[in-house]
């Protein structure tokens, strides 16, 4: 149960439908406003946007479906100050996904109420900063790069170097104490990062930048000491890694980038791809592979652009621009050359 006085409230349901294929449903709640929101493997749900508060009905049913799979989230009011959440799924309940990681390593339901591939993180640092420039608005951003080392449940290493802005690991920090909301967990959360209002503090100082530096490298060290910290929703994307793909990013300190980018092709259903450009071919020694997705340019996503729009974004940016890209962590399917009129060259 959780009190109306805990905050932002996050719960994740993870599932495999009949044909095995996983699926996650996540519930965002505020138990004091009532405010809520649902997202369905990482869609939001339809008339999920509400209020549920301990003014309303004691019991809220949101109604979800995915794959094969029928269900609903339920929100209970267990009192005038506390609340409990559940999710039925073909009239089954699911298991909440940081219970189940808090279960014991003997307890055998706890291993098997995990669908898909399991991320364990086993490293994370935050190793340097840089400067890049907004294509936006041509502002100065400071990137702090982390690197991070993550087990699969295959055996495998996965790693990744990707770099996030200061408000980035101030947002995780607020996302995984709501979703640990409940748990005893979330005790054992080291001391988040600090704001500091740049009228006190010079934030582009050097030695204000080496500070900031040091203490997001000690808050994310201590965090990977805490148990089940790193099964929480978010938590492994926020450091570049997921069940199948790796996010990583390249500072481009030249006007010349030295890759073709390529239009992505529409999906199998004829739908939109989720991001609207990939890297087509390189032309210099450069950590991006063939068929690596763009993502976002300047910590903007891509998803929303046309990909005329994502050209004119690195073409006429100012440097250094930092990119952030996807890869899948196993196997690839390259998207077929695009014509010559949908290449354009970065060279």
């Amino acid at each position: 149960m959780v009190s109306v006085f805990s905050g932002e409230v996050t719960r994740t349901w993870r599932f495999p439908d009949s044909e095995g294929k996983g699926h996650e449903v996540v519930l965002y709640h505020h138990p004091l406003t009532g405010a809520r929101a649902a997202m369905v493997d990482h869609k939001e749900l339809h008339k999920s946007l509400g209020t549920s508060s301990i003014f309303h009905a004691a019991e809220t049913r949101l109604p979800f479906s995915t794959g094969s799979c029928q269900g609903e989230i339920i929100i209970l009011r267990d009192s005038m100050t506390t609340f409990a959440y559940r999710c039925l799924v073909d009239d089954k309940d699911v298991p909440e996904a940081t219970a189940i990681a808090s279960r014991p390593a003997y307890d055998r339901s706890a291993r098997e109420s995990r669908p898909g591939p399991q991320l364990q993180v086993f490293s994370v640092r935050v190793v340097e900063y840089c400067t890049a420039q907004c294509h936006v608005d041509n502002k100065a951003i400071t990137w702090y790069a982390v690197d991070a080392s993550a087990r699969l449940s295959n055996g495998s290493t996965a790693t990744t170097r990707v770099h996030r802005r200061f408000r980035d690991f101030v947002e995780f920090d607020e996302t995984l104490r709501a979703s640990l909301t409940g748990y005893a967990t979330k005790s054992s959360l080291p001391k988040p990062p600090q704001r500091r209002p740049a009228f006190l503090k010079d934030h582009s100082d050097e030695a204000f930048l080496r500070d900031r530096l040091r203490e997001l490298d000690t808050y994310v060290k201590k965090l990977v000491e805490v148990p089940h910290a790193w099964l929480s929703t978010g938590a492994p994307a926020f450091v570049g890694l997921s069940d199948a793909v790796r996010e990583y990013s390249v500072l481009f300190p030249e006007k010349t980038l030295g890759f073709t980018l390529g239009r992505a092709p529409p999906k199998s259903d004829g739908s939109l791809p989720d991001f609207p450009a990939f890297v087509s071919e390189v032309h210099e020694d450069l950590p991006l592979r063939p068929g690596d997705l763009l993502s976002k340019v300047s910590g903007r996503t891509t998803s929303n652009l046309a990909f005329q729009q994502c050209v004119a974004a690195l073409k006429y940016s100012s440097r250094p621009a930092m990119l952030h890209l996807l890869a899948p962590l196993a196997g690839r399917d390259l998207p077929p050359p695009p014509p010559d009129e949908e290449k354009n060259p970065f060279m």
